[in-house]
């Protein structure tokens, strides 16, 4: 139970964290001029999607039993489950903050809101479900 309440205490911070994200873009201009997509600009929204979509790939690939047995020996499934989490919090926060990079760097402005946005929903949608017992 306590796990649970950490991870939503993070979950709290980085929607506290993606939603100031909205706030710096409209604080802080981006660059003047340059809104049209640059290599670098596809790169930086390559690795927003990746980013999206990392979160679940790495989840499930984080939760699996480890096959090497001196690792599976110090993993246990409640550890396992705890940094999955965590891990997807930090790629769903990513995704946002890849919007930011976007706007400083002057990418359009409704593809640096879409990719906050994403982020947020990514946030907002996330469950930590249930804890794992050891048996499992």
């Amino acid at each position: 139970m306590k796990q649970a309440r950490t991870l939503r205490i993070y979950q709290i911070v980085c929607i506290l964290l993606t939603l100031y994200f909205f706030r710096v873009i409209h604080m802080l201009p981006g660059l003047e001029g340059q809104s049209a997509m640059t290599p670098l600009k596809w790169i930086i929204l390559a690795l927003a999607l990746y980013s999206a979509a990392a979160g679940f790939y790495m989840q499930r690939r984080l939760l699996r039993t480890p096959r090497d047995p001196r690792i599976a020996a110090k993993s246990t499934p409640a550890k396992r489950w705890m940094v999955a989490n965590i891990v997807r919090l930090a790629f769903a926060t990513a995704v946002g903050l890849y919007g930011l990079v976007l706007h400083f760097n002057g990418g359009p402005e409704s593809l640096v809101v879409l990719l906050i946005a994403l982020g947020l929903i990514l946030l907002l949608i996330w469950r930590p479900g249930p804890v794992p017992t050891e048996e499992q």
